[in-house]
């Protein structure tokens, strides 16, 4: 089973945010999409709709672990419907 970890890099930035944990844990567990980083190979950027809204979630994938590196409403994303 997968267990979701949070950096402390990313804690603190969906503090400031005001993202819950939970919301986090929700685009990760049932997202809309997941995408390569366009930078890292080592990186994925699971897109999940929360209410109206996209949050893209950035984690790294070690020993089967899900490592939350970032996450932010993306206001890029409009529909993907």
């Amino acid at each position: 089973m997968m267990k979701i970890i949070f950096t402390r890099h990313a804690l603190e930035q969906i503090e400031k945010r005001n993202i819950a944990e939970t919301d986090v844990a929700e685009a990760v567990a049932n997202p809309s999409k997941v995408l390569t980083d366009a930078y890292d190979a080592e990186l994925a950027h699971y897109i999940g709709k929360i209410g109206p809204r996209f949050l893209r979630v950035v984690v790294k994938i070690i020993a089967g672990d899900l490592i939350v590196v970032t996450a932010f409403y993306d206001r890029r994303i409009k529909d993907e419907d």
